[in-house]
């Protein structure tokens, strides 16, 4: 039997082992506006929910830190969900600023058929793929 989805949303969550770092990142360098944010006591957990188009990104925190981290180098370095893709009206304009805020080029912009890509890194090594499409 197939998946019957009720929506168009993917929702991501990412938990965090610095998440006052990287919910910055997402909010002030990428630019998710942040829709909601909740504590979870009995769970030990933090959570900040933003925004990304019709779905939304989480960022978790939790009281006791995750022992394992994420592997950095994007998709070829672990398997799993490696990465994200964004599609951006300006790659190269969307990376000014990129290592400031705690983050860092993973694959420098490349023209990939009628793509303009980079890969770029979040301050924990989640990697997130810019795309820019040509112009039609």
């Amino acid at each position: 039997m197939a998946l019957k989805m009720v929506g168009q949303a993917l929702d991501i969550g990412l938990t965090a082992r610095d998440p006052e770092k990287l919910v910055a990142f997402y909010r002030d360098f990428l630019g998710f506006p942040l829709a909601e944010e909740r504590h979870f006591p009995a769970n030990g957990a933090h959570k900040w929910f933003f925004d990304v188009g019709v779905g939304q990104l989480w960022v978790i925190g939790f009281d006791k830190v995750p022992a394992a981290a994420n592997p950095r180098g994007g998709n070829t370095s672990a398997t799993g969900i490696r990465y994200m893709a964004l599609y951006v009206e300006d790659v190269r304009g969307a990376i000014v600023g990129l290592e400031a805020a705690g983050g860092r080029i993973q694959m420098p912009p490349t023209n990939f058929g009628d793509s303009l890509v980079v890969f770029i890194e979040d301050p924990e090594g989640n990697c997130i793929e810019l795309l820019q499409r040509a112009e039609s």
